[in-house]
């Protein structure tokens, strides 16, 4: 997805308008804010946990590059959705590996 900065410039709407665009898909369960400046779709997202889990639980422990793998995406992408996932105590980053908490 677009940074939230990326989404206004390019909808060409004002700041706050997009902030309360995006507030509202939250509040109704569409979207999750991961960090500052990104939100993913919240389907998208539940995907991407699933496929972490699903790894973890086969192989215990995995570094961003194995995870990015597993999330068939850019390292772009999985290192800003591992740290949420830290952050939601789904996984545990020891090191340069993550865990299933």
């Amino acid at each position: 997805p677009p940074s939230v900065n990326d989404l206004i410039a390019t909808a060409r709407i004002e700041t706050s308008l997009a902030h309360r665009a995006l507030g509202a898909l939250e509040k109704q369960g569409q979207a999750k804010r991961i960090n500052k400046d990104q939100y993913f779709e919240a389907q998208v997202l539940a995907a991407f946990e699933g496929s972490v889990r699903n790894y973890l639980e086969e192989h215990e422990a995995a570094s961003v590059a194995e995870l990015k793998e597993a999330m068939n995406t850019s390292r772009k992408y999985a290192v800003p959705l591992l740290e949420y996932f830290d952050a939601q105590g789904i996984t545990r980053r020891r090191g340069d590996q993550r865990m299933l908490m």
